[in-house]
């Protein structure tokens, strides 16, 4: 049985440093990453000195010292926005910069004037949301020097804060607490650098009398907790410091002296081993940068670039160079990663502060499950895009987008769409266009009511539900609302309809005229199990009967009065719907097994003006006699080709409403009448206006 072991920060080191290896050669000097061309971030006028960055979901924001002001730049995916903070004083900061949970950051900084009687500088908090910023807080309020803050965050990423405080030739560090908002001598010294670990512990570092010093909270708090030396170099100062934890809870601490980085980990007696050298000679302003996930990387300058390395294993970490420009020195990095793993990095050249990222421009691609199919058609879009994106625009070609990253999409009309995907990530952004990449056809499944002209106050009003199916149908529900101010709908029948022509076994009505919205329901199925016999029970079997396909067949007539609250140039509508009344019936022909949702349309009911009054009659019947029979097929033949028939009304000769009267109305007419096909257009059974305009004479009554 082999057991494979991993060795800790710590036992790496002390491992390595026992077999005489040298930890981190500065290796292969030349190694570059891909970075973004430099973005200025300051205002070009030479007067930055200082910078800090920070990440939050989408957001980087940079924070630089610029002339005696606090500037602050947020680059997002979708736009761009700078400011300074509001100031009390003579200038400001020493700004520190952390994330917040809301996707703002707060800022710690130095205000200098004469506030709250001091004659030095104050250390002031203020929050920014976006673009939007709280009043800034101060929290140090004492009249001696405030300076060099450090904001870092707890577990539950409340702030957390230290700061030097001078007075005459005493230096000691300031502890804020934000619940009590109190502060706390906790030890003598300068230039704090802190981090909360998971477990809660405070860990911090800073220097006194040119050698640096560590105090945590894990058994007592920091004012009473031990002080550890870290490194004691009596001639030498160790500057620049900061401090980070291990995967394993190890403190490391990095720093700078006579131009040198150096590296020196707390052992497990508590106390630091002897520093070790990272960087030999042309080295400085080390910032390690600490991960939640426990990966420690360290940002540098040597030789007047910017290098960063991953210490996370520390055995031969390999240096990487972030800028490369041989004629100018770039110098006091800050940097950190996006939830992605993305470096973003903030330096310092000639008075100016400059921005770049690894983060490569995504590579947009996308798919869907559907890219053909028929009216609606609905499609699911995925999002297939390499590379790191925090903002999706999707344009679906029909006058319809989306900012989802895998929408749903329903395309309402027949056609071919073109569908485009922006994306936008911190590495820039990209477009695919594809051209007519989903083809809509026309749907084989219709239900609809037709437009129709109707008086104000007309009774007994048929408005037929009109269907088109190509597969054989056995069962077929519709559902539907109108309005009961201007509509009262008095029976739901089969007479002259198609439907009828199958002799279906079981129709079931329900009509509601109560409320603001009546609604109605009806079931209908063609063939029924046999319960014959004497006891009723039959033998439970279907005949298979079904309703043939069929295009534009009249399905039932809704028989309606029009209510005398109607008026001229007033409108109503018989909406088809699906989920209607309690049951929650919906419009369906079953197929087969299975329920097929056909397309709905609801026509408009317009009201005419009784004054002026349209000329009304009935689809069909052409001899104009007040009944629809095999006379009528007659007229129009003998009007057609013999010429003897006078044809008073062509509308109720046009039996398809077409604009057209020809040989095929004669047909359908004849059809109808003997076979059972397709039923006239409206208006039938019953007087109407014409609904359509067409180019026919109007009828002559």
């Amino acid at each position: 049985m082999q057991t494979t072991r991993t060795l800790s920060i710590l036992g790496r080191i002390q491992f390595l440093s026992l077999v005489g290896l040298v930890l981190f050669p500065v290796l292969s000097l030349n190694s570059q990453e891909t970075f973004t061309d430099p973005i200025l971030v300051t205002d070009g006028s030479g007067g930055a000195s200082q910078s800090r960055i920070a990440i939050a979901p989408g957001r980087v924001y940079i924070i630089s010292t610029v002339g005696s002001n606090i500037a602050v730049r947020l680059f997002s995916s979708t736009s761009e926005f700078e400011t300074t903070l509001p100031s009390e004083g003579l200038g400001q900061g020493d700004p520190s910069v952390q994330s917040t949970l809301s996707g703002g950051v707060q800022i710690a900084y130095t205000q200098e004037g004469e506030v709250h009687g001091s004659e030095g500088r104050e250390v002031h908090l203020i929050t920014s949301f976006g673009q939007t910023f709280s009043d800034s807080s101060n929290l140090s309020q004492h009249p001696a020097d405030d300076y060099a803050p450090i904001l870092t965050k707890d577990s539950f990423g409340e702030p957390v804060i230290f700061w030097t405080r001078s007075e005459d030739s005493n230096h000691e560090i300031i502890r804020f607490n934000p619940l009590t908002e109190q502060t706390t001598s906790v030890a003598g010294g300068q230039f704090p650098s802190a981090i909360v670990g998971i477990d809660g512990v405070t860990h911090l570092i800073y220097s006194r009398d040119r050698d640096l010093y560590y105090k945590n909270d894990r058994s007592t708090n920091l004012e009473e907790a031990e002080e550890v030396r870290v490194v004691s170099t009596p001639n030498v100062s160790e500057y620049n410091v900061s401090i980070g934890l291990g995967t394993s809870g190890e403190v490391l601490v990095a720093f700078e002296s006579a131009g040198s980085l150096f590296i020196s980990l707390l052992n497990n007696e508590g106390r630091f081993g002897n520093p070790f050298e990272l960087v030999s000679g042309g080295a400085s302003d080390p910032q390690l940068l600490q991960e939640s996930n426990g990966k420690i990387f360290l940002a540098y300058t040597l030789s007047g670039d910017i290098y960063y390395s991953d210490l996370t294993n520390l055995v031969a970490p390999k240096p990487i160079r972030v800028t490369h420009t041989p004629d100018s020195v770039e110098t006091r990095p800050d940097m950190r990663l996006d939830i992605h793993g993305d470096l973003h990095l903030s330096y310092y050249l000639d008075g100016e502060v400059y921005y770049v990222t690894n983060s490569s421009k995504p590579e947009v691609s996308f798919e869907a499950d559907h890219v053909t199919g028929e009216q609606p058609l609905h499609v699911q879009f995925s999002d297939t895009t390499q590379g790191q994106v925090e903002v999706w625009l999707w344009d679906f070609g029909d006058g319809t987008t989306s900012e989802e990253q895998n929408p749903q999409h329903v395309y309402e009309a027949p056609g071919a769409y073109t569908v485009s995907l922006s994306v936008i990530g911190p590495g820039g952004q990209s477009e695919l266009v594809m051209e007519e990449y989903i083809t809509v056809q026309n749907p084989s499944n219709l239900m609809w009511t037709p437009d129709m002209e109707v008086f104000p106050q007309q009774e007994n009003v048929w408005i037929p539900v009109i269907g088109s199916f190509v597969e054989p149908v056995g069962a077929i529900s519709i559902a539907g609302y109108f309005d009961t101010n201007l509509i009262t709908l008095n029976e739901i029948t089969l007479t002259s309809t198609y439907s009828l022509t199958a002799s279906p076994e079981l129709f079931i009505t329900n009509i509601s005229n109560e409320g603001a919205e009546g609604f109605f329901t009806v079931a209908m199925l063609v063939d029924f199990p046999d319960t014959g016999g004497e006891d009723g029970a039959g033998n439970g079997e279907f005949e298979g009967r079904v309703l043939p396909p069929g295009d534009r067949r009249r399905l039932v007539n809704l028989i309606c009065d029009l209510n005398s609250q109607t008026a001229f140039e007033e409108s109503a509508q018989i909406r088809l719907a699906n989920t209607v009344g309690p049951t929650r019936i919906s419009c369906t022909y079953t197929i087969g097994t299975a329920s097929q949702f056909p397309v709905l349309t609801s026509g408009q009911i317009k009201f005419l003006d009784i004054f002026n009054p349209e000329p009304t009659f009935v689809r069909s019947d052409v001899d104009l006699n007040g009944s629809r029979d095999i006379s009528d097929a007659i007229s129009l033949l003998d009007y057609l080709f013999l010429g003897n028939f006078q044809l008073k009304c062509p509308d109720a000769a046009d039996y398809d409403d077409s604009g057209l009267v020809d040989l095929s109305d004669a047909i359908a007419i004849l059809a109808f009448q003997f076979l059972g096909d397709r039923t006239p257009a409206i208006p039938f059974p019953t007087e109407g206006a014409d609904p359509t305009e067409d180019n026919l004479p109007e009828c002559e009554l």
